[in-house]
């Protein structure tokens, strides 16, 4: 992934900011997905929902990244909490199944 960054993250050696992508944060995706899972109604799971992913936009827009780069970021990792709940709900399918 290319991520331009502003003229201020960038060092005199014309070095770039390079960054982990929110998607790949498996700890962090888990985490966030366990967390869905747990609230007691869609209104509360909406709410944290909506928290976590404006701490996302925050820690990246420190990072100087334009918006549509925190956008598609911040929509990767919800994908992937997506897929995780997913799988959260599949294994339980599965063991309530057995």
């Amino acid at each position: 992934m290319d991520i331009e960054t502003n003229e201020d993250m960038t060092s005199d050696k014309g070095g770039a900011l390079v960054m982990f992508p929110l998607a790949r944060r498996a700890k962090e995706v888990r985490a966030v997905a366990a967390a869905l899972v747990a609230k007691n109604s869609w209104r509360t799971a909406d709410t944290y929902r909506s928290r976590q992913s404006d701490r996302l936009f925050r820690e990246l827009a420190a990072l100087g990244l334009a918006e549509d780069v925190q956008d598609e970021e911040v929509g990767a990792f919800f994908d992937a909490v997506e897929r995780e709940v997913e799988a959260i709900f599949g294994a339980e399918f599965e063991l309530n199944k057995a």
